[in-house]
């Protein structure tokens, strides 16, 4: 009888890739493989961090695409000799997405699609995912996610150049020297997802706004 969940075993995979690689820090990028997500970004991003300071930087790709977008994806981490350097890797499971998560060092959350209304009052589902986990973040600026991270102190928001996100990676990494990131740390994040970020908060949000809306039409 297996007495490991599908949690257990996707995390244990993750362990077991963690460790078939060189030491090093851990970035992370989850979300869809495709070519209009410009993942050639983090790739620059990578490769960068790797040339020009004198820390080893890998990379986790959780991620679902189609076969072509994929198969581009390999070539170009091919051509760029990223192997050693990044790993991707299947989806997992909705319950083993945090612990997985938590076994790497810093959430990357990159965005390169026209700002729009949706982006004042929404951010990517994968930074709510990194700071649930409990990781610092950097990321794209735009607006509810700069929002979120400047509330919950749990990284940067840049402009979309690879030596913007280089310079947010190093501050993160100072942070992580002087204790920034420690237990109160990622429970004070806990407390403001579950004030500000929870379904039932949601929920109320959008019960206001019918009302709204209602009183509204009814004058």
């Amino acid at each position: 009888m297996n007495i490991f969940s599908n949690a257990d075993i996707d995390v244990k995979r993750i362990k077991n890739t963690i460790t078939s690689y060189a030491p090093g820090i851990w970035l992370c990028y989850i979300g869809t493989i495709s070519g209009k997500r410009h993942l050639t970004f983090i790739l620059d991003l990578l490769q960068k961090l790797n040339e020009e300071t004198n820390q080893n930087f890998n990379l986790m790709v959780l991620g679902i695409g189609s076969d072509s977008d994929l198969k581009a994806l390999q070539a170009e981490v091919k051509i760029r000799s990223l192997h050693k350097n990044i790993a991707l890797e299947k989806p997992i499971s909705e319950d083993s997405l945090t612990p997985a998560l938590q076994l790497m060092d810093i959430g990357i959350s990159p965005y390169f699609y026209e700002k729009n209304f949706t982006l004042n009052y929404n951010s990517p589902v994968k930074l709510l995912n990194y700071l649930c986990a409990g990781i610092p973040v950097v990321g794209s600026d735009i607006p509810d996610q700069t929002h979120v991270i400047s509330k919950t102190h749990s990284g940067y928001t840049v402009d979309n150049s690879v030596q913007s996100y280089i310079d947010a990676i190093q501050m993160i990494l100072e942070n992580f020297e002087s204790g920034k990131y420690n237990d109160q740390w990622r429970l004070n994040i806990k407390h403001w997802l579950n004030e500000n970020r929870s379904i039932d908060v949601a929920a109320k949000k959008l019960e206001n706004i019918i009302s709204e809306v209602c009183s509204h039409n009814s004058l």
